[in-house]
């Protein structure tokens, strides 16, 4: 586990509280809201979950927050973590990382410097718009790309050589 030591910007120190997957229960009593027991501490009604390196070290530190969205405490590694909770946690990931992954680009169309994407995705076609495309196409590592329409959605492009010759030259053309 790593230490409970940081340093703030002006050189004073901080406490990182990390939370003990031993004593960690996620479960959904009510089937709706994720709720954790801390083993002779407290119990939070109502919890998320949240990666805080999503992208580059999906499975470590996870903050867990409260419903009013303040900090219970970090998780350093989901695998500690028991098979039931563990797979609460993956629930509550699924249904707030949704990002589809493109597998074909069928069209990008642009017009007054916005983009209108025509795409086949593992969750099936789709259309999105693209408004800003230098800060909303971004490569995140070579030939990987993420992809956020006008309304947040994000849209992953795992490996853009692994795409048929018509999709890397309308993404070559568009970005």
């Amino acid at each position: 586990m790593p230490p409970n030591l940081g340093r703030r910007r002006d050189n004073s120190r901080f406490e990182t509280n990390y939370l003990d997957p031993r004593k960690l229960r996620f479960y959904r009593p009510d089937g709706e809201e994720l709720r954790l027991d801390i083993e002779n501490d407290r119990c939070v009604l109502a919890c998320t979950a949240v990666k805080m390196f999503p992208l580059s070290n999906p499975d470590r530190y996870v903050s867990i927050l409260d419903s009013n969205g303040d900090e219970v405490g970090i998780l350093y590694e989901l695998r500690q973590l028991d098979a039931e909770s563990r797979r609460e946690i993956e629930l509550e990931f699924r249904n707030r990382y949704f990002v589809p992954i493109i597998e074909k680009i069928n069209s990008i169309r642009i017009e007054f410097g916005i983009a209108y994407w025509e795409v086949d995705t593992d969750k099936g076609p789709t259309e999105f718009v693209v408004h800003g495309l230098r800060d909303n196409v971004v490569e995140i590592s070579h030939h990987r790309y993420i992809i956020q329409d006008v309304d947040a959605n994000r849209f992953e492009i795992p490996d853009l050589s692994k795409l048929d010759a018509k999709s890397q030259l309308l993404m070559e053309r568009t970005v």
